[in-house]
């Protein structure tokens, strides 16, 4: 039990080492993101916003918003790669 407990608490202290540079990764990506998706993002991850709630507030249909964040998940999953590799080619 002990080990495991320490285990735990080395993950945590290692996750939160790391995600101020996460959080930058990410922000760079939505950077690189078609505003709409960017848009879409934001709304439904940071505000958590509901889809209901993302389209009445971009005036996009429910299945349309869902469309544009699956896409956006999509293309921010590239753009953060892109992002690690060059940052890793920096290193």
């Amino acid at each position: 039990f002990t080990a495991n407990f320490d285990d735990d608490i080395a993950d945590q202290e290692i996750d939160h080492l790391q995600q101020p540079a996460l959080s930058h990764l990410v922000n760079e990506g939505l950077k690189l993101l078609p505003s709409n998706e960017s848009l879409a993002l934001r709304l439904f991850y940071l505000e958590e916003e509901s889809i209901k709630s993302v389209s009445e507030i971009t005036g996009w249909t429910t299945a349309n918003a869902k469309v544009i964040l699956h896409r956006a998940r999509k293309h921010l999953e590239m753009a953060i790669n892109q992002l690690n590799k060059q940052k890793n080619n920096y290193e």
